[in-house]
């Protein structure tokens, strides 16, 4: 494979619930990121193609990111057999198990850089996450490692840095 040096980045907003979360509950709902077919924004250049994550970002609003551990599942094709429910317990049966291409914790345990002003909350991951999509889609999915609760819907959201090949 070979990367190009120009990054493209999408971000992830899930509608997520202002009750608390349970650790291994899934945040929001399972988030397509797609390519607009003309080779931008999104992970792939074509069907079928590949890349790398090379940065993340995971913005809250609501202050729980320095506290509470998040996960990003990442799958190169929608995992339908999956349990991906808001306020759920993520479960990835067998049959979905070769979909996940990999995973980000968000925390500063595994090397995030952790920033704040006021509530609003920010951890920087680097990332050498290789992909390869099914088609021209890469699935994102957050579940809670800890036990957060957001004050608004809106709270949460990441934004990922593609190198494509």
């Amino acid at each position: 494979m070979i990367f190009s040096n120009d990054l493209s980045s999408l971000l992830l907003t899930p509608t997520v619930s202002t009750a608390i979360y349970a650790a291994g509950d899934m945040i929001g709902a399972l988030t397509a990121l797609t390519t607009d077919g003309a080779g931008s924004p999104g992970p792939v250049l074509h069907r079928g193609g590949s890349g790398r994550i090379a940065k993340a970002v995971l913005y809250d609003a609501g202050g729980q990111i320095q506290t509470h551990t998040i996960r990003l599942w990442l799958f190169r094709d929608n995992p339908t057999a999956a349990t991906l429910t808001d306020q759920a317990p993520v479960v990835i049966p067998t049959a979905d198990q070769t979909k996940v291409e990999g995973f980000i914790d968000f925390n500063q345990a595994s090397g995030g850089q952790f920033s704040s002003a006021g509530v609003f909350q920010v951890i920087q991951q680097r990332c050498e996450i290789i992909y390869e999509c099914v088609l021209d889609t890469l699935y994102g999915a957050f579940a809670a490692v800890g036990t957060p609760t957001f004050p608004a819907s809106t709270n949460l959201s990441a934004r990922l840095w593609f190198a494509r090949d």
